[in-house]
């Protein structure tokens, strides 16, 4: 299955508070998760994922850590989350074949770290960021994408862009439509 990307989703939207905390994430992902460069950049993509399963969530029926939900949601904004991520890059200076970012390319290499794991790992980390910057869910989801796009742009030497790409948007999909651990409180 072939993806395509969105049109160009206009970054004149994006506040600075995102910026930094894109900046935030980015840096906290890339120091604190312990796995290769492709694992970092599909987790910093789950996590756009699911902190926009989360600005929507409340609307929805409890389920089960790791139910795969359908919602319209998930399906208009999701890819949203695509689009910002190609601009960035593009802003970025990577140039990206679209024609070789595909589903298929999720075959190619081990998953480290599974959804609920690299949740639990990740959300107690990159929700302070969301806080101090004063983010919703959803301007959060968007951090984490643009994150995602930094990760790849840090590591673009040492990856392969369109399967790094190809990840990210189906952690973006997996984040989106699958239920997440339950927050847990700080003491």
């Amino acid at each position: 299955m072939r993806a395509s990307l969105p049109p160009e989703v206009p970054m004149s939207t994006f506040s600075d508070a995102q910026i930094s905390a894109a900046t935030a994430v980015a840096g906290l992902v890339d120091t604190e998760l312990q796995a290769s460069a492709i694992t970092r950049v599909q987790c910093c993509a789950r996590m756009a994922g699911t902190f926009l399963f989360r600005s929507y969530s409340h609307a929805l029926s409890p389920q089960a850590p790791g139910t795969v939900l359908r919602t319209p949601v998930a399906g208009h904004s999701g890819p949203a989350l695509v689009g910002l991520l190609e601009t960035t890059l593009q802003r970025l200076g990577i140039t990206v074949d679209s024609s070789l970012v595909n589903m298929e390319k999720l075959k190619a290499g081990e998953d480290e770290i599974g959804f609920l794991a690299a949740q639990k790992l990740l959300e107690p980390l990159l929700t302070p960021v969301k806080e101090k910057h004063g983010l919703s869910y959803e301007a959060a989801a968007q951090a984490c994408a643009v994150a995602t796009a930094l990760l790849i742009k840090k590591e673009e030497k040492q990856l392969d862009v369109e399967t790094a790409v190809s990840r990210a948007i189906y952690a973006f999909i997996e984040g989106s439509k699958t239920v997440p651990a339950p927050l847990t409180q700080k003491h």
